[in-house]
């Protein structure tokens, strides 16, 4: 399913929530959303996928060598971590990469790897050479996301840069706070 926004800017509260909640519950295929679009005579050279785990941004990666199938042109994985040891997470990605050769293809792919306390601000400082970002919806906890808020909404609110949000299709969709404490109408109920 492919879903867009018209005019200048969605409504980053309610597309990133209550709108993309129901949306997600409602359906049983993996979602991409055009946030904002690229310009009609823009030129993509560059694309930047911010990246916590290639398993959760494969969907990501996916969409970006459909989208551009130049290989020439820098597809670049984005992770900002606080350790020290960015060349074994560097080493732990092209890992990860080469093992779903079957769906990407890894090669395509410049790993950037930054230290950094803080996330949000390393990857707007990273969206302003690239042309357009694909980036998954939240895999953030709960408790993380009331803390430091929805890194999505953050990103997009942060630039001007076209953005494509991506969400997987999972059939255990339910959170464990929906399992012991119910789940509210959809609007399929």
């Amino acid at each position: 399913m492919i879903l867009g926004w018209e005019g200048e800017k969605a409504p980053h509260n309610r597309i990133f929530g209550t709108i993309l909640d129901e949306i997600i519950r409602n359906t049983v295929c993996d979602i991409t959303l055009l946030c904002r679009p690229p310009a009609k005579d823009a030129e993509i050279k560059r694309v930047l996928i911010p990246v916590g785990s290639i398993k959760h941004a494969i969907l990501s990666l996916k969409i970006a060598e459909a989208m551009f199938t130049d290989n020439g042109m820098p597809i670049v994985l984005f992770h900002t971590t606080c350790s020290d040891d960015l060349g074994e997470i560097k080493q732990r990605y092209l890992n990860n990469l080469r093992k779903h050769a079957d769906e990407i293809d890894p090669d395509r792919y410049q790993i950037i790897i930054r230290k950094t306390y803080r996330f949000i601000e390393a990857i707007l400082e990273e969206t302003q050479p690239h042309d357009l970002i694909i980036m998954g919806s939240s895999e953030e906890g709960l408790i993380r996301r009331a803390l430091i808020g929805d890194m999505p909404v953050q990103i997009t609110k942060g630039t001007d840069v076209p953005i494509i949000l991506t969400k997987r299709y999972t059939d255990h969709i339910k959170s464990w706070f929906q399992k012991f404490f119910g789940s509210r109408k959809t609007l399929l109920d």
